[in-house]
């Protein structure tokens, strides 16, 4: 199993670190303490980039150990960037490679409360609604994942719905693990957890909490205590049979702004919808 076997690619605000806390505790499945290696990404796109390490230290992360049925890691760039895909099939062509998508508009108005946290003066969310800004382009996934096509099977592809996923968190897991190979039925704690929320919060709480506190958390000793007291008290336990996703606690959209964006990526959408032989009828409410 040359590593990684599979990587978790994007999108952006779609549940990928709920997903990245599910795959951290099946006993079959390995990822990275790091949940963003943004590996295969330029600099000069990725200020995280650690391309520059070379190909040895990346794949030094991933262990050749039998126990592990799979073993990879989650960088959402990976999806967006046209080059990532050619730079993933010449590292392993045998490479699974999963898409998690969220109803654009959603997913992009999700995107832009997330950098509100750092700029708390940031423009209104209706002065981005053009193509070519980040909170929109990331949107149209048909055109991400056709270049995907274009070098690994339909086989080692699997696509999963960001609302699927709020309904039965229980089976679009089942379905991973058996793309990955991985016992379907192990049941990970964090598959009902509220994961990585996007909040709302003043400029100051939210520049100390983000600029702050929040990279404490990601030091290995405090990390690893945060996860279990999570995975194990019960904090972060999403009402119902929910995990991974809930409703966001920012403003709803401006109604005029949505249609704008409903009609951007209609078409975009239809090509999807084709690709996957499906309707997906949420994104079109």
């Amino acid at each position: 199993m040359p590593p990684p076997s599979f990587v978790v690619a994007g999108t952006q605000k779609a549940a990928t670190t709920w997903l990245y806390e599910c795959l951290h505790e099946h006993p079959q499945i390995f990822v990275p303490e790091t949940k963003e290696l943004h590996f295969f990404c330029d600099k000069a796109d990725c200020p995280k980039s650690r391309h520059a390490r070379g190909i040895e230290w990346y794949t030094s992360l991933f262990p050749d150990d039998a126990r592990y049925a799979a073993s990879g890691e989650l960088s959402i760039d990976y999806m967006f960037y046209d080059y990532v895909a050619g730079r993933l099939h010449a590292l392993n062509p045998r490479l699974k490679v999963i898409f998690i998508l969220r109803d654009p508009v959603d997913r992009a108005y999700s995107a832009y409360w997330m950098n509100r946290r750092y700029k708390p003066d940031l423009a209104a969310f209706g002065d981005f609604i053009e193509p070519e800004h980040d909170f929109v382009a990331r949107g149209f996934y048909c055109r991400q994942i056709e270049r995907y096509l274009e070098v690994f099977p339909r086989a080692q592809i699997k696509i999963m719905i960001y609302e699927d996923l709020v309904r039965d968190p229980k089976g679009c897991l089942v379905e991973i693990f058996r793309f990955l190979d991985a016992d379907p039925d192990f049941e990970p704690a964090s598959m009902r957890q509220i994961i990585a929320e996007t909040k709302v919060m003043s400029p100051n709480l939210g520049r100390t909490f983000y600029t702050r506190l929040s990279p404490l958390l990601k030091l290995r000793p405090l990390l690893a205590a945060w996860r279990f007291f999570k995975r194990h008290t019960g904090l972060k336990r999403a009402p119902g049979n929910g995990g991974g996703a809930h409703q966001p606690k920012y403003p709803p959209m401006d109604p005029a702004v949505r249609a704008r964006l409903r009609d951007l990526y209609r078409e975009e959408n239809q090509r999807l919808f084709r690709l996957i032989d499906r309707d997906i009828v949420e994104w079109s409410r």
